[in-house]
């Protein structure tokens, strides 16, 4: 956090112009900690893939969305590891709207920081018949989750000779999501959170 107010700080203190309109190509990683997820995945993490856009409203600030997808399952086998129960399965969607700023330095790094509101719609799946397309026995329950995210990340990209004009840039960030508990009916809660990358590719113009 405290990272994140002097990136603040610099952004508000120096004059460069540097935000830009943007849409990027954009994979993530959120941290999980939840024992209830090992039920979906191996890993402590719930990779995405994305598209990010911004709008400039200020030399130095854009408004900037993001729309994510995430899907992921595992089988789930009897005591002995033999028999298959079920496979489970989860669906993420995610939505951020927020506020990005940013101070460039000759036009080809670009520190900034963001902070966004997040929505998360997800899909809870179980199913004792993976192979049926049609199976009334599969269960599935619905959560909706609300927080904020705040990151702080570093942009490179190809000068303009002449700006503005149309560039490529790529970043790096890492934050913070704070989420709300998903709540999946009787399947129970599930905690999603904590320490958040993301890295994109796209355009600036």
């Amino acid at each position: 956090m405290r990272t994140l107010i002097v990136l603040a700080a610099l952004c508000a203190a120096l004059p460069a112009q540097a935000a830009d309109h943007e849409l990027s190509l954009e994979m993530g990683s959120l941290a999980v900690r939840d024992p209830a997820w090992n039920t979906f995945s191996s890993a402590d993490a719930m990779t995405t893939l994305g598209l990010r856009a911004g709008y400039r409203v200020h030399d130095r600030v854009a408004v900037i969305g993001s729309y994510h997808h995430t899907r992921t399952g595992s089988d789930v086998f009897d005591d002995d590891g033999e028999g298959l129960l079920a496979r489970a399965a989860f669906f993420g969607n995610e939505f951020t709207l927020g506020a990005k700023a940013d101070v460039s330095i000759k036009d080809f790094m670009l520190p900034y920081v963001t902070l966004n509101g997040v929505l998360l719609h997800s899909d809870a799946r179980f199913d004792d018949a993976p192979n049926d397309d049609d199976n009334a026995g599969q269960i599935k329950e619905t959560a909706l989750s609300g927080g904020f995210r705040g990151m702080g990340g570093l942009e490179f990209r190809i000068p303009r000779w002449e700006p503005p004009g149309f560039t490529v840039g790529a970043y790096l960030e890492f934050g913070y999501t704070y989420l709300s508990p998903l709540s999946f009916g009787d399947l129970g809660d599930m905690e999603l959170g904590g320490f958040t990358a993301r890295g994109g590719l796209g355009v600036r113009y």
